[in-house]
């Protein structure tokens, strides 16, 4: 079994190259001025709060609401579903574009932020005490 401290390095890996990923992302859309003010900047305000929820459930503090948290948790639930629509879209219909494997990699990706997320917002009832629930 891994060491707590190996563990929480390993998740803090995780979120800096969610983090990377995203500013990556809104530095194309920038730099192409494509898109409007959500979708230049969207990447890395979306990035930031799932690592900074990452952190936080890792580190076991509670910030702001638990009910804050589980909405963010159901929002990126169903970005998820969403994109394995998409995903299957693509297998059925046989186009396996570099769309496809983009796709793809966006899911596995997204995998470790639903169990993070839903370990925070969910699983977590003695973090976040009885002041916090609602």
């Amino acid at each position: 079994m891994l060491k707590l401290k190996t563990l929480n390095a390993l998740w803090f890996a995780y979120a800096v190259v969610l983090l990377l990923l995203g500013v990556a992302q809104s530095i194309h859309k920038i730099s192409e001025h494509s898109g409007g003010v959500m979708s230049q900047w969207g990447p890395i305000i979306g990035t930031g709060i799932l690592a900074f929820g990452l952190w936080a459930w890792r580190v076991q503090k509670p910030i702001l609401k638990r009910w804050i948290w589980q909405c963010l948790w159901v929002l990126l639930l169903l970005s998820y579903l969403f994109l394995l629509v998409l995903c299957c879209s693509f297998i059925f219909s046989g186009a396996f574009s570099v769309y496809f494997y983009f796709v793809l990699t966006a899911l596995l990706l997204l995998l470790p932020c639903l169990y993070g997320g839903f370990r925070y917002a969910f699983r977590s009832a003695s973090l976040w005490g009885q002041e916090n629930v609602r």
